[in-house]
């Protein structure tokens, strides 16, 4: 059994004494396990399988960026309660939106909205959003319109997947990191591709570039808090 300590050790200073030693917080029944820092030393990272379920129901949250608790960082484009729309100009790769910060198991989901005109916008999960760059997104679904049809593509860091399909406005797209670390592309409800290229980091945001026209409602990212 792991030593109870009272209180969170990420905070409260305690020194961790070896890796994989376990302890649990009795007042949140968190557990936290000490892992390499890579620098020599050791860090307490939250231990999901010793933690209680009260514990891991507490750090769950979804974000719903503009509702008032969480607010967009945007270049270039109009951003409401979870919604993203880029201009018809000018043209360019230059515009885009992002938020959150979460981790553990998450989701991000939103729905595409018919622009009335030719549209190109690319909507993903990063580590970090430090430009409005299509080919810096990590994980993204490329939403476009060709005639009067809608398709979508996978790209991450740039580098297209081979995933190629059609889609109507108002069908749904989610991107899902899953308990084992796995990400997943789904659109309305069905895994279209599995990544072999892990989203590793602790910080998961929302990161979105486009081209023209291009929007997205209902957005919302949901995962474990990231304080």
């Amino acid at each position: 059994m792991p030593p109870v300590i009272q209180g969170d050790p990420t905070s409260s200073g305690l020194s961790c004494e070896q890796i994989g030693q376990i302890v649990i917080d009795n007042s949140t029944g968190c557990a936290y396990v000490a892992t390499d820092d890579g620098e020599g030393g050791c860090r307490w990272e939250l231990d999901r399988v010793n933690s209680s379920q009260e514990c891991l129901d507490a750090l769950r949250v979804c974000l719903v960026p503009g509702d008032g608790t969480t607010d967009w960082s945007a270049t270039g484009v109009t951003t409401g309660e979870g919604t993203l729309t880029g201009p018809a100009t000018p043209l360019g790769w230059n515009k885009g939106g992002t938020f959150g910060c979460v981790d553990g198991e998450l989701t991000l989901s939103f729905t595409h909205v018919d622009p009335s005109a030719t549209a190109n916008g690319m909507f993903g999960l990063s580590c970090t959003d430090t430009n409005t760059n299509w080919n810096t997104i990590a994980h993204a679904f490329y939403l476009y319109q060709f005639g009067t049809n809608y398709y979508y593509r996978i790209y991450e860091n740039g580098a297209y997947q081979s995933v190629f399909g059609t889609h109507a406005a108002g069908d749904s797209f989610e991107i899902t990191r899953t308990a084992a670390g796995v990400v997943e592309y789904k659109v309305n409800g069905s895994v279209v591709h599995t990544s072999a290229n892990p989203i590793a980091c602790d910080c998961v945001v929302f990161d979105s570039s486009i081209y023209r026209n291009s929007q997205i409602e209902s957005i919302q990212l949901c995962g474990d808090r990231n304080s």
